[in-house]
This record gives C-alpha cells, structure tokens and sequence, in this order.
C-alpha cells in the first residue's frame, strides 16, 4: 500500500506522525506527576522484532506496576516501550503498530488514574490514528474527553464503540456507564437556568467512581 503514496503524500504523513509524537513525549503533567524518562534512539539498522518483542515484555512489566497501583512509573514504562516503536511507525511499518498502540493505550489508564487528562487524550488520539478500530484506545480518549469536560466528543467516542461492540457485558457495558454519564451532563449543560461546571468531574469521588471502571491494561 505504501507503494501507493506519492513522495509528497508520505513526507506529509510522516510529519504528521512526528508532530503527534512530539507532543506526547514534551507533555508533562500539570500536577508533576508524569516525568518520562528519555529512551535511546533506536538505530534504523536493528531488528524490528526483537524491538517488538522488547516492548512486548516492556509492557508486561508496566502492566505489574499498573496492577500494584503504581501508576506514575507504570506511565513512564509504558511511555519507554512505545519509543522503541516511534520510529518504525514513522516509517510505515505496520508490524509495529499492533505493539505501539497497546503500549499508548495503556499509558492512558495510567495518565487517567493519575488525573493527567489532556496526557491521556493526546496518547489516545495517536492510537486512533495508527488504528480507528482500537476499542480500549476509544473508551479511554471517552473518558478523557468526560474528565475534561468535552462531553460531544466523548458522545461521539461512546456512539462509535457501542456501534462496534453494542451494549452487552464486557465493554459495552463500559461504554454504556460512560455514555449515561456524558448524556446526564449534557442534559445539565442544556438546562435553562442551570451553571455547567466541569470542574465538579474532577473531586475525589468522582474521580474514583470513574477510574473504578476503567478497565487495566
């Protein structure tokens, strides 16, 4: 497929590419939680699957941290896993991807656990890019869109999953809750005579009423 693409076309995506993934590594929590620690670039003469299979076992050790609640150095071991596949993504090699992805979505859990909301967002809409099907990648740009008060956008996200998976156990089930919530706060949104504050999303019960049901990696 690549053959496909003119020059110009490619040196576009590439750069587009380049400038999402910029703007995850340089971000940086409000509240300093996040902090990633930089990975060495990979050289374009190693082997793709041994990168793949490094960051495979990368993740595995993130998903350890994350289940021991350790969210902070779980972000940061998620965030290294993926830079060992930046590069191949960049280039065009899908067999990356799958890897990629997985290791991006799965930082988000960890941004939203932390409250880094805007962390999570920008994580998952590279994920969607890369992959529009990836259902965690979706669930969780939803509820971060929900955190952040953009609630058509998490609407949207929510449609398009339950569009997908429809609404029984398991992650329709996810998205059901997601959307019921969004709904009821466009509803207050749309209320005459009625303030929407969005910063209400962001209290302690909130806060783990939400992340109860965000599902792990």
């Amino acid at each position: 497929l690549r053959s496909n693409f003119s020059p110009g076309m490619r040196l576009c995506r590439a750069i587009l590419y380049k400038f999402l993934i910029v703007s995850i590594l340089s971000s940086t929590s409000s509240r300093g939680f996040v902090h990633s620690t930089p990975t060495p670039t990979v050289s374009l003469g190693a082997g793709m699957e041994a990168q793949i299979a490094k960051a495979e076992a990368m993740n595995q050790d993130a998903n350890a941290l994350f289940k021991n609640s350790l969210f902070d150095p779980a972000a940061d071991m998620y965030q290294r896993a993926a830079d060992l596949l930046i590069e191949y993504a960049e280039r065009g090699e899908e067999a990356a991807c799958p890897t990629l992805c997985k290791c991006l979505s799965n930082r988000a859990a960890a941004l939203l656990r932390l409250g880094c909301h805007m962390e999570a967002k920008t994580a998952c809409d590279l994920v969607l890019r890369l992959d529009p099907a990836h259902q965690k990648g979706r669930l969780r740009r939803a509820q971060a869109c929900e955190c952040l008060g953009r609630l058509p956008e998490a609407m949207e996200d929510c449609d398009t999953l339950l569009t997908a998976v429809g609404g029984g156990a398991g992650m329709g089930q996810l998205v059901l809750e997601v959307r019921r919530r969004v709904q009821k706060l466009l509803a207050t949104r749309e209320a005459p005579g009625l303030e929407y504050n969005p910063g209400h999303l962001c209290n302690s019960a909130m806060t783990l009423r939400l992340y109860f049901h965000t599902p792990p990696p």
